[in-house]
């Protein structure tokens, strides 16, 4: 066990390391109130903390909707029901009422529309995730679990030979990153986790490759990642 050696398994290719990694991501980003019960224990804790006055940046705006992500653990862990968007989104409805959540319309439509496409992927029925997808992808962006999803769908495209629909898929996906603000780290995360998949089928998604290279020129698509820690929203070791 040398830090030479870690570093090379770390850059090795392996599928099950890295869904297993975007599991636990998924699971640490499903937490709320991370900062208020942080800022909570130090006001707790003052005399254990003690610094110099200084002049401090105001905080970015945060991005993501804890909205979504709260119905999306709701419609995980909730029996079983239909797989339509009438039930599936009455069922949100029921969730947002027991958890006293207060969320809007379109977040209820999203979180539906955003479950039964996961449900759909998770089954492998490409067909049913074209009913899905679209909706998903308009009202569900901010919610950290949909770019994992979207990417999936990518992947399972392409081993199904459907590369013209992956390279759509994918294009629509990186011109969305490009309208947004690709200063933050919000948006950045997300360019460097769509990178990966266009490593490794650059010839099977043609059009998003070369809309990559001439937009986001920063990130490399011929030289692996740095390091294999850093997934969508930060890494497992670096928060948000």
């Amino acid at each position: 066990m040398t830090l030479e050696a870690i570093g090379d398994s770390i850059c090795e290719p392996n599928v099950e390391r890295d869904q297993a990694l975007d599991a636990l991501n998924q699971e640490f980003y499903r937490i709320v109130e991370i900062d208020e019960k942080l800022f909570a224990f130090v006001e707790s804790h003052r005399q254990g903390f003690v610094l110099d006055k200084m002049e401090v940046a105001p905080r970015p705006p945060q991005r993501g909707n804890h909205n979504l992500i709260k119905l999306g653990v709701g419609l995980d862990f909730a029996p079983r029901t239909d797989l339509t968007f009438e039930a599936v989104r009455k069922q949100a409805a029921e969730i947002a009422i027991r958890k006293e959540i207060e969320p809007t319309e379109s977040e209820l439509d999203g979180a539906a529309y955003e479950f039964l496409f996961k449900s759909f992927l998770k089954a492998g029925d490409l067909e049913k995730c074209e009913t899905f997808a679209g909706p998903a992808f308009d009202l569900t962006r901010e919610d950290t679990s949909h770019c994992v999803l979207q990417r999936e769908w990518v992947t399972m495209l392409i081993e199904a030979s459907n590369f013209a629909r992956a390279d759509e898929v994918t294009l629509q996906y990186l011109e969305y990153l490009n309208g947004d603000d690709t200063s933050i780290r919000f948006i950045k995360n997300r360019i460097k986790f769509w990178a990966d998949p266009l490593r490794k089928h650059s010839a099977e998604l043609p059009r998003s490759s070369a809309f990559f290279r001439a937009h986001f020129p920063d990130v490399s698509l011929t030289e692996p990642p740095s390091t294999g820690l850093e997934r969508v929203q930060g890494s497992i070791i670096r928060p948000r």
